[in-house]
């Protein structure tokens, strides 16, 4: 299980640091649009410690259907 739990938190911070370089160095602010819902997202977006690397988060809450 702890070995499981550290294969996660290496992902997440390769990601994390994936994201923040990319930001770096194409200068472009970065978005998430997601289906899922935003308590949900934002709960496991601040647990991955990674909101701040979205400067928007649109949620199924925020569109409509059509």
């Amino acid at each position: 299980r702890a070995e499981k739990r550290h294969a996660i938190d290496s992902r997440i911070t390769a990601l994390d640091e994936e994201i923040r370089g990319q930001r770096a160095l194409t200068g472009f602010a970065l978005g998430l649009v997601t289906s899922g819902s935003r308590g949900r997202v934002g709960h496991d977006l601040e647990a991955l410690g990674l909101r701040s690397c979205f400067q928007a988060v649109v949620c199924a809450e925020d569109a409509s259907r059509g």
